[in-house]
């Protein structure tokens, strides 16, 4: 992905959802999802494959267009449910699937 696709000055936030997705995020410059910085070893996101330099795109079918709708998306998801997470990765889009724990 080229770092001209993504603005230099967004902020890196944690998505802060119960259960966390253990993901750093800033929100895609061109408005198409939140971009993936860092993904916590062992986390949720891991576990489903999301890779640094991913950007998602939806969340449990929810179109993510930012950051904040990715952290507030994860927030409303109730714990033990299979999450669905659509990211953009090296111009293909791929669907993961991670269980949450109860």
């Amino acid at each position: 992905m080229s770092g001209s696709t993504y603005r230099a000055c967004s902020a890196w936030r944690p998505v802060h959802a119960r259960p966390g997705l253990g993901m750093r995020v800033k929100d895609a410059e061109d408005g198409s999802g939140a971009y993936v910085g860092s993904v916590r070893p062992e986390s949720p996101a891991a576990r489903a494959g999301v890779q640094a330099g991913d950007v998602v795109e939806e969340l449990s079918g929810a179109p993510v267009r930012n950051a904040a709708d990715l952290e507030r998306i994860a927030s409303q998801r109730r714990p033990g449910k299979p999450t669905s997470i659509t990211v953009r990765r090296g111009g293909e889009r791929r669907t993961l699937t991670r269980f949450a724990r109860s």
